[in-house]
């Protein structure tokens, strides 16, 4: 598919209504940490909408469809997308990148 960026309000926007349709939404927070040599990096810990709890956000009972998610006035937050094996979709994560 190719889409049009032109008067998008929103980098959700150009996400296809295929994925926003499926309850497969999640949110993400940034946490540091230490790695094995003591430098500190940055992780994306996944959570659950439903209760903002990240230990149980890989419980499909916890995900979200995109209308719900913007429902509860979370769609321009840091979101994430469960890829499951029965989605038959693919995903390349190219960060701020727009092609």
């Amino acid at each position: 598919m190719i889409y049009n960026i032109e008067n998008k309000t929103s980098k959700y926007d150009l996400v296809p209504i295929e994925m926003k349709n499926l309850s497969r939404w999640v949110g993400w927070k940034k946490r540091s940490r230490k790695d094995k040599e003591g430098n500190t990096i940055v992780t994306k810990i996944p959570f659950s909408i439903l209760d903002f709890k990240s230990n149980a956000w890989n419980q499909n009972d916890k995900w979200l469809t995109y209308e719900e998610i913007c429902g509860k006035g979370y769609q321009n937050r840091n979101l994430g997308y469960v890829l499951t094996k029965t989605d038959k979709i693919n995903a390349i994560d190219l960060d701020d990148c727009f092609i």
